[in-house]
């Protein structure tokens, strides 16, 4: 009966008129990139000063790369101020090779994500994406859904000093969820 269910209440669509991109010339990053411009939303790409796939995004006016390492993320200045809306934390050191096993790197990449947290607040941006990787599941051969188990044998979640006493299920969700200004306001300036 229409009067015992409950109304579905509409979300604000959030309007983006731009976007900030770590990892931008990474396989998803130069995706996302490409897409947004496509829907003609401004990209500020950051990347790394060495990176050999700068030619992986798209030549555009509505994008613009500026060098940035994920060490700088916490002194970073953006070349063009404000209209910031949207950040997209795709960067992270340490995915190929025996890389992938050095706890060290992966606590160095926490250090980024919560640098990328507060550049995102300082840019005003009012959603915060950032993406985690196949290794918080292991070797998965069918498409990875929210319900997937995680692996927590993998080096990752083993030994990343930022997962230990957690529930890998709020972990992810927390990710999955954040606003900009809300995780901020939990990490120390």
């Amino acid at each position: 009966m229409p009067g015992n269910r409950e109304e579905k209440q509409e979300q604000p669509h959030l309007a983006v008129r731009g976007a900030v991109v770590t990892g931008a010339t990474g396989v998803v990053g130069s995706a996302l990139a490409a897409e947004l411009v496509r829907r003609g939303i401004r990209v500020l790409a950051l990347v790394r000063p060495d990176s050999p796939n700068r030619n992986h995004l798209p030549e555009d006016p509505l994008l613009t790369t500026a060098d940035c390492p994920l060490e700088a993320l916490g002194s970073f200045v953006p070349p063009e101020e404000g209209g910031w809306d949207a950040f997209f934390h795709l960067g992270w050191a340490g995915t190929k090779g025996p890389s992938r096993e050095d706890p060290d790197i992966h606590t160095e990449n926490i250090r980024y994500a919560l640098d990328a947290v507060r550049l995102a607040r300082r840019l005003g941006c009012r959603v915060f994406v950032g993406a985690g990787s196949q290794a918080e599941y292991g070797r998965v051969s069918a498409p990875l859904e929210p319900d997937t188990p995680d692996d927590t044998a993998s080096m990752q979640a083993r030994r990343n000093p930022a997962c230990l006493d957690e529930d890998p299920q709020r972990i992810r969700t927390r990710r999955r969820s954040a606003h900009a200004g809300d995780l901020a306001d939990h990490i120390p300036p």
